[in-house]
């Protein structure tokens, strides 16, 4: 599990399982993830769907932004609509901001800056959680 832990943010996500066969037919519904988020002292978990190329991408262009301090990486589930997107600002923060719907569709809207010293971990963590399952 890939993990953010600071004061007013927390977020997490876990791979659970990724379906190759499906992936490889076409099927972008290949990828399932739970998801936790812990915003300014309110919190949500869901489980999303999503695709492996899509949450490579994610993970790819965190690692770009962590680098150059400028884009964008968005991930998207194909079940209840969460939404998370990270963006590095002109400071050089990242602000993660979307919504996280769990499956009674309750709601949760987020947005939180953090300094990229948090993001090291994460991304490598997160690396290693796809990794796992790419054998």
């Amino acid at each position: 599990m890939a993990t953010i832990y600071s004061e007013k943010f927390t977020f997490s996500i876990d791979v659970i399982s990724i379906d190759f066969e499906q992936e490889k037919k076409g099927n972008p519904y290949n990828t399932i993830c739970d998801v936790k988020i812990i915003s300014d002292g309110f919190s949500g978990k869901t489980q999303i769907t999503t695709n492996i190329r899509d949450l490579k991408s994610f993970h790819k262009n965190l690692e770009k932004m962590y680098e150059v301090l400028e884009g964008k990486a968005i991930l998207n589930d194909f079940d209840y609509g969460t939404k998370i997107s990270v963006e590095c600002d002109y400071n050089g923060y990242f602000v993660f901001e979307g919504i996280l719907i769990d499956e009674s569709f309750q709601q949760l809207q987020f947005k939180n800056s953090i300094d990229q010293t948090y993001l090291y971990d994460f991304i490598k963590e997160l690396s290693r959680n796809i990794n796992n399952w790419d054998n």
